[in-house]
C-alpha cells in the first residue's frame, strides 16, 4: 500500500500527475482543447509510458517522458538561437523566419513589420518602413526624396573619382 504521505502531488512527468481520491498516478493529455484521461497507475513510471504511448499514437509533435517520439521535431534550442546584426530584426522561433519590427519613441508604439525567409531582406524592409515613415513627418515629403537621391548620387560621384 502506498503512504499518502511519501507520494508528492505533482510527478517528474508530463502528463502525469498524483490523484488523492483515487490515490494513484494519473495520466492526462491535452489535445484538441481537451484533456484525455488515460488511466491511473500504482506507479508514476507506468503513467509516464502511457502518455508517451499516447503522444506518440495521435503524432503529436511534443518530447514524451521515456519513449522515443519519432514525430517530435524540436524548434531551436536557445544555443542554436539566430542572432541579426541588423537593427529591428530578429528570428523568430514561432514563425522560422526573420520577423521585422519597429518601435516608435515618440509614440511608444511598436509596429509589426512582416516575416521573411532572408535576413538582408527583412532589414531592408525596416529601412524602408523607418524611411516612409519619416517622410510622413515631414510637410514636403517630396522633396527630401529629391535631396537624398541627389546626395546619393553626389556620394557616388566622390567614391567613383577616388
Amino acid at each position: 500500500m502506498i503512504s499518502i504521505d511519501k507520494v508528492k502531488s505533482s510527478s517528474q512527468y508530463t502528463g502525469v500527475s498524483w490523484n488523492k481520491s483515487a490515490k494513484a498516478w494519473e495520466a492526462r493529455l491535452f489535445y484538441e482543447g481537451k484533456y484525455l484521461y488515460l488511466g491511473n497507475w500504482n506507479n508514476e513510471q507506468w503513467a509516464a509510458e502511457r502518455y508517451d504511448e499516447e503522444v506518440i499514437d495521435l503524432k503529436m509533435n511534443k518530447p514524451t517522458n521515456l519513449l522515443p517520439n519519432p514525430y517530435y521535431k524540436p524548434l531551436e534550442t536557445v544555443a542554436e538561437k539566430r542572432e541579426s546584426t541588423y537593427k529591428g530584426v530578429r528570428w523568430s522561433l514561432r514563425a522560422q523566419r526573420w520577423e521585422v519590427r519597429h518601435y516608435d519613441k515618440e509614440d511608444k508604439k511598436q509596429s509589426y513589420i512582416g516575416v521573411f525567409e532572408n535576413e538582408k531582406e527583412a532589414a531592408k524592409a525596416y529601412d524602408r518602413y523607418v524611411f516612409e515613415a519619416m517622410l510622413s513627418r515631414f510637410n514636403f515629403p517630396e522633396d527630401l526624396k529629391l535631396e537624398q537621391k541627389a546626395k546619393r548620387k553626389k556620394k557616388i560621384i566622390r567614391e567613383s573619382n577616388m
